[in-house]
This record gives C-alpha cells, sequence and structure tokens, in this order.
C-alpha cells in the first residue's frame, strides 16, 4: 500500500497514512495542491499494471483515486496541476500498428479536477528505426517530467533511437490539446538521460541532465526557451 507520512518543518511526523486503495498499489511522487496533495504511481494486479492517481486532503485522507488502463503495462511518471485540472505523464504499452512488439511509447492524460480524463495522446520515435543490438533491452523510450508552458506542455526524457544505440535526450513540445508540435534531439558521444525539469518564465525553463562518456559521467543543466 501507499503510505503518507507528514512532517513539520523540523522533520518531527506529524501524521503517518496508509492508503487502502484496492489492490497492489505503489505511489510514485505526490505534489501539492491548493487544497491537499495529489499522488502519482500504478496498481498492480494478476494480469496487468495500471497508472494510479490518488487526491489527497491536508489531513492524509482519501477523497478519490483514479486507475487509468490502456494496456497490460501502464504506469503514471509526473504529474503537473494545470489551470483546468491536471497534466499527467505515463508509460504504456498500447501498441501503434507501424511499432515493433518490444518497447512501448510515452503518453500524455488531461483531466479535470475530479480525475476524469479529458483526452490521452502517446508519442514515441519508430523503434523499427533504432540499431538492433540495443532495442530488444530497452524500452523505445523513457519520459521523466512535464510541464505546462504558456501556450501547451513540454515533456522530457530519453530515447535510444541513434546510431549509436545509446540514449539521447529528447524535449517533446505539444500544444494545449496535447497535438505534437515539435521533437527536438540533444546529447554528446556518450549516453545523455533527460530528467526533471524547472520552470524559470512563461516559455523558459532548466532541465537537469546526466552525461555518461566513456571517462567520466557528468551532470548537465541546460536553459532552454520555447517559442
Amino acid at each position: 500500500d501507499t503510505m503518507i507520512l507528514k512532517l513539520d518543518k523540523d522533520g518531527n511526523e506529524v501524521y503517518k497514512k496508509i492508503l487502502n486503495i484496492d489492490g497492489y498499489d505503489m505511489g510514485k511522487l505526490i505534489k501539492e495542491t491548493s487544497d491537499g496533495y495529489i499522488i502519482a504511481g500504478s496498481i498492480f494486479t494478476d494480469t496487468d499494471r495500471s497508472g494510479l492517481l490518488i487526491k489527497i486532503n491536508r489531513d492524509g485522507d482519501v477523497e478519490w483515486s483514479k486507475i487509468y488502463n490502456y494496456s497490460d503495462r501502464d504506469w503514471l511518471q509526473d504529474v503537473q496541476t494545470v489551470s483546468d485540472g491536471y497534466i499527467l505523464l505515463g508509460y504504456t504499452s498500447k501498441k501503434e500498428e507501424e511499432y515493433l512488439d518490444y518497447g512501448g511509447d510515452y503518453m500524455l492524460i488531461k483531466i479535470d479536477k475530479n480525475g476524469e480524463e479529458i483526452w490521452m495522446k502517446t508519442y514515441g520515435h519508430n523503434i523499427s528505426e533504432a540499431p538492433t543490438k540495443h532495442i530488444e533491452n530497452y524500452m523505445e523510450d523513457y519520459a521523466f517530467s512535464v510541464l505546462e508552458m504558456h501556450n501547451g506542455y513540454v515533456i522530457a526524457g530519453y530515447t535510444f533511437i541513434n546510431e549509436e544505440g545509446t540514449p539521447t535526450i529528447f524535449l517533446v513540445k505539444t500544444d494545449k490539446d496535447g497535438k505534437e508540435i515539435c521533437d527536438q534531439l540533444y546529447g554528446t558521444e556518450g549516453s545523455s538521460f533527460g530528467g526533471p525539469m524547472i520552470k524559470t518564465g512563461k516559455n523558459e525553463f532548466v532541465l537537469l541532465a546526466n552525461i555518461w562518456a566513456p571517462e567520466n559521467s557528468d551532470i548537465w543543466l541546460m536553459k532552454i526557451a520555447v517559442k
């Protein structure tokens, strides 16, 4: 079960709650909302894994929970509060006709303030174009974080689509309805992993990344403007 631990500013326990959601559930991250908290994660059954979102009040009591299932393997990676609800970033093994049998896609789910789905979109690089020596060992794409910008959303992550079969950072920009506008790749000669983003202005953000080279590894900070 997912556990919530609330601490004061000195690290002392205020309360501890076990959230009784039917099934084997696992909270991955928590974000503060205007009236409580929102938790994203997964819930497991004997046959599949689904995305799970839990809304709790400031006392840690469950107000509602929602399950998002599109395939036998779905989970939520990030959640952001937006003006008219929430935007969820997750992973799904739902297949498109032109994709091969392994790998999967990342997805955005737009929901209202009660967790009801407004739309769901999947994104990804076609794994049939990737080097065959690597595609069976990794997911096709791994999306790490999402931000709301002034005219849409930005998704950061990494993909194994390049010719060397090493991970490369991607940034995908969508409009407010989830339609992909652009897909930009960044990287070095080594392995590049896109991570969390922090919004710094109406149309600017910083991206924290990790670079693995044959000799060493480095932290990479990128500041990016969105048109």
